[in-house]
């Protein structure tokens, strides 16, 4: 019988090869997963069974990230929590949210992207303990309809915190008057979401459609031709009877 010699060179060649095209093999069939894919595991069981698991976020997943996952799109990401957004917020990630001044009380970091999502998504999760949420995300979270009144009455209490002041605050900012906000004519259509008002609550009042986040409603309506005087007192009552957990 003629036998072969096969040298270590080409026995190691043939290794190399063998490997590659086995991860190649698995790659096309979807098989192979490298520790930079961020795609959260699935939910096995239950009502929710097939659904990508808002537990399985984790803080190096950016905003687009989590779009793809949960349909949540960047720009609601990054109303619900401008506070870390800096740049591209596609590329923002909740580990960066650690970095920010935080409250007294509580933490606003990765599990707050967790239980935002569950809220808006409604697939259950449970959240830490010490785990806070920006006002500015439980506002969004109403003014979407993903929690009603009741419910957004019930998560500022038990979670909602001020962000992006140098001392962090756990309880909502109120001015001398005991208000959630004092409105002024630098106040902008932000503040009122983050203090809880709806869109649709401020076009009640005002008339119109609202303008951007970052307008100051004095220089929105003044530019429409109405007198913010007139609508100042009507929209700091709205803000009042929110506080105090009316509509």
């Amino acid at each position: 019988m003629r036998q072969f010699n096969i040298s270590g060179k080409i026995l190691a060649l043939s290794i190399v090869l063998l490997f590659g095209l086995s991860i190649g093999g698995s790659m096309i069939i979807g098989y192979w997963r490298t520790e930079s894919s961020k795609i959260p595991t699935r939910i096995e069981g239950g009502p929710f069974a097939g659904a990508y698991d808002p537990a399985a976020i984790k803080g190096s997943y950016t905003f687009k990230d989590i779009e793809s996952a949960f349909k949540i799109p960047v720009t609601q990401l990054a109303e619900a929590f401008a506070f870390a957004v800096s740049g591209e917020p596609e590329t923002t990630q909740p580990k960066s949210f650690e970095a920010y001044p935080q409250p007294v009380e509580g933490e606003v970091g990765t599990d707050s992207i967790r239980l935002f999502v569950s809220l808006y998504t409604s697939i259950p999760y449970e959240a830490e303990e010490d785990t806070r949420l920006p006002y500015s995300a439980l506002a969004l979270l109403r003014r979407e309809g993903k929690i009603d009144e009741e419910r957004w009455a019930e998560l500022k209490d038990r979670y909602g915190v001020e962000m992006g002041s140098p001392s962090g605050m756990s309880e909502a900012p109120t001015s001398e008057s005991g208000s959630i906000l004092e409105i002024k004519g630098n106040t902008t259509y932000g503040q009122l979401f983050d203090a809880g008002l709806t869109a649709a609550t401020i076009e009640e009042v005002i008339g119109i459609k609202v303008g951007n986040r970052d307008q100051a409603i004095k220089d929105h309506l003044e530019a429409e031709g109405l007198e913010f005087s007139q609508y100042k007192a009507l929209l700091q009552e709205k803000v009042d009877n929110v506080q105090k957990g009316g509509n």
